[in-house]
């Protein structure tokens, strides 16, 4: 229950998603996030970019800490 958890923790402020497809599933079942979001390059082997790339990207995260 995604959307119950957000409402009770409203100080989270930041969901990031791992990869796209997760992205479109969220959205299909909830509809767009309620907060800010980052769609982070997946973390499969199957995705076609670097390491130092995927690095790079999901460094956004140091950020928000």
């Amino acid at each position: 229950d995604i959307p119950g958890l957000l409402t009770k923790h409203s100080s989270i402020a930041n969901i990031c998603f791992n990869g796209s497809a997760a992205k479109a599933l969220y959205n299909r079942w909830y509809g767009e996030p309620p907060c800010a979001f980052y769609c982070l390059p997946s973390t499969s082997a199957a995705r076609a970019i670097s390491f130092a790339e995927k690095v790079k990207a999901w460094s956004v995260l140091l950020d928000l800490l």
